[in-house]
């Protein structure tokens, strides 16, 4: 169920350096400063945890979805809300493997050749990593973080069509086809090159086929533009609160979707998509109404 003060919880995360955490029987504190240098950010029984090392540590390592299994204790909301909604930032956590080959790699470089050197390969080990994520896990390749200039989003495969076909960019307030992505945050870019996730362009995934254009005379639901299928791309596929899919009702005015039972107030049999708005929507109105 959505906490009726999630925004209020939200906004003291911001102002927050520390935050206590759950995920499945275990507790911890969440320390942002480590957080956003990618470091072991939490601390449970006073062992410092990764998130997705936590997540293992909590039982819930089958998720392989820290963001979603990684609740804050006072809302019992996943991190993943948080971030959605901006109040908390996003983080990239190398795997154990990268961590172990820059141990290895010497400390210093005396040799301006061998400095640039050690440049190139830094970053293609970053290119590495990023690959190693999408390619050997295929949950973790459902969906990932993008960036365009000033933009961020979620960018989910499973929609993923065309550069103007397939809603497949969630940001916090709606989906975006590639281009409309690109047209929002940097109109006379190059979709394939400023498109990136964590400095990898979305050409480079393409080449690499973790992302997969559809063939020119596709016949797909997205790439025909269905009228229903294209109605469905402006909402998320699961509900907002539990990640599972199944009957949903739509936000007219936003991406969420919800179940009957998971939306606060639960919402009655009779109520359908289309001239429906949530909670948070309600919310936001009712805090810009009080403020004019």
């Amino acid at each position: 169920m959505v906490p009726k003060d999630w925004r209020r919880v939200g906004e003291s995360l911001k102002k927050k350096h520390k935050f206590p955490v759950t995920c499945g029987s275990k507790e911890g504190i969440l320390h942002k400063d480590r957080y956003k240098k990618s470091k072991p950010c939490i601390l449970s029984n006073d062992r410092w945890f990764t998130p997705s090392e936590f997540e293992k540590f909590g039982g819930k390592e089958k998720n392989k979805k820290w963001k979603i299994s990684i609740l804050c204790s006072h809302s019992k909301v996943p991190l993943q809300t948080f971030i959605q909604e901006g109040f908390l930032s996003s983080a990239l956590f190398k795997t154990k493997r990268v961590q172990e080959q820059e141990v290895a790699e010497p400390v210093s470089r005396t040799n301006l050749i061998e400095t640039r050197s050690r440049g190139n390969l830094d970053e293609n080990r970053l290119t590495s990593t990023v690959m190693s994520e999408l390619l050997d896990d295929p949950l973790t390749a459902e969906s990932f973080e993008v960036r365009c200039s000033t933009g961020e989003g979620v960018l989910h495969v499973s929609r993923f069509a065309t550069e103007t076909r397939g809603k497949c960019i969630r940001t916090q307030d709606a989906w975006f086809t590639p281009r409309d992505f690109l047209t929002r945050y940097k109109a006379d870019g190059n979709w394939r090159l400023d498109i990136k996730r964590h400095g990898v362009p979305l050409g480079e995934l393409i080449m690499k086929r973790v992302l997969k254009l559809h063939i020119v005379n596709c016949r797909c639901p997205i790439c025909t533009e269905d009228p229903l299928h294209v109605l469905d791309q402006k909402n998320d596929d699961v509900c907002f609160m539990c990640k599972i899919d199944g009957d949903l009702v739509c936000c007219d005015k936003c991406p969420r979707a919800f179940h009957h039972q998971c939306h606060e107030p639960a919402l009655g049999d009779d109520t359908h998509s289309g001239h429906w708005t949530c909670c948070f929507c309600q919310s936001v109105k009712a805090e810009r109404n009080r403020s004019s």
